[in-house]
């Protein structure tokens, strides 16, 4: 009787052991691996179909908008001898591996006091975590691809959303309108987007190291931090950096959106989404618990192990071996989409905001 309990209990092991080891080894890299291409092609027919360029076509105002940023940030800009054209962060934010760190950005971000109360108590990652990834990824890629008319409409489609998230009928303690914040997001995307290019295409020659740390300020002066915020160089980026990390210390309201983030409501979610959230999560929470600081990563509850080790060595392996091979435009093929879905939303169904519409006419363009 032992002697059958034991075979039935190892029989057990060794079918959930096949099961690890055929997701790890086979299921898992052919999500990886297949899923761009399929998606990147799907994409390149539609954009045949309706007869327009990758990205859609840009939207342009009644009139030009000349400068999308002010004239103090053009002079600094100036001063400082930052290309407008943006050429290291478009060869960066262009690849969409470079979103890896997309987790552990936004749980940095929340760690912080003012935004973890901020997103805590106005936002839902359960139920709208798709709109919430979508207009994240649109942000970035509008402010790096767009033209200033898009800019200029998406950073009034923001800044529209934000200033109704403060407390400053109670205690006064977050706003989001406050450029300290703000360049607190903007530091970690900054960090987390350089962190995963480089890990796959290799660290940046000397040279475009400053010029792409420059350049990622755009994420912060888009919006209300102005560029004499922005630290000065790496050293003095360095030395802010240490200190917001060691001073974290993540709010109460900041695990709720935890538990959205960890645990979203599939039921509410798209089946495809849900289905590669469920499939992706132990891969995402590994990247996570293995890249975020020690003490941030355990006060969000994750540990690391043997087990999120190897989750995230073998992911970070996988992209370094493959997508670096993969043709731009299979590489790049969300820069694409979310630029199309903005200029679709914009010229179709228009944008609005606590009860505003936004278009060219309201930006007096």
């Amino acid at each position: 009787m032992l002697s059958e309990l034991v075979a039935a209990k190892l029989t057990w092991l060794a079918v959930v052991t096949g099961k690890a080891v055929l997701w790890i080894a086979v299921i898992y890299p052919s999500l990886f691996l297949v899923g761009p291409i399929i998606a990147a092609s799907v994409m390149r027919i539609s954009y045949l179909v309706r007869g327009i360029p990758p990205g859609g076509t840009p939207l342009a105002g009644k009139k030009e908008i000349t400068s999308f940023i002010s004239e103090d940030d053009a002079a600094e800009m100036k001063r400082r001898n930052i290309d407008p054209d943006l050429p290291i962060l478009k060869r960066i934010a262009a690849e969409s591996v470079t979103y890896t760190g997309g987790l552990p950005a936004v749980l940095l971000q929340i760690a912080q006091e003012g935004v973890g109360k901020g997103v805590g108590r106005h936002s839902n990652f359960s139920t709208r975590l798709l709109e919430r990834t979508q207009n994240t990824a649109i942000f970035i890629y509008v402010m790096v691809f767009g033209n200033n008319t898009e800019r200029q409409m998406f950073r009034t489609f923001v800044t529209m959303a934000h200033k109704k998230i403060n407390d400053k009928r109670t205690k006064n303690t977050y706003d989001a309108m406050d450029p300290r914040l703000q360049l607190w997001v903007a530091a970690t995307m900054y960090a987390t987007m350089l962190d995963s290019y480089e890990k796959v295409f290799g660290r940046l020659p000397e040279h475009e190291q400053e010029q792409a740390f420059q350049e990622f300020s755009i994420f912060g002066t888009s919006l209300q931090v102005p560029l004499t915020m922005w630290p000065q160089d790496r050293a003095a980026f360095q030395a802010y950096w240490d200190d917001m990390v060691a001073n974290l210390h993540v709010p109460a309201e900041a695990y709720k959106t935890t538990r959205d983030l960890f645990q979203p409501k599939y039921s509410k979610l798209p089946l495809g989404l849900a289905v590669l959230l469920a499939f992706t999560r132990p891969l995402t929470l590994a990247v996570a618990t293995e890249e975020l600081p020690p003490h941030v990563a355990v006060q969000f509850g994750l540990t690391s192990s043997w087990r999120t080790k190897l989750l995230h060595g073998a992911l970070q392996g996988f992209h370094k071996l493959t997508f670096p091979y993969y043709p731009a435009f299979v590489r790049q093929w969300q820069k694409n989409y979310y630029l199309w879905m903005m200029r679709e939303r914009m010229t179709k169904k228009g944008m609005t905001r606590n009860g505003r519409h936004i278009s060219t006419e309201l930006l007096g363009a």
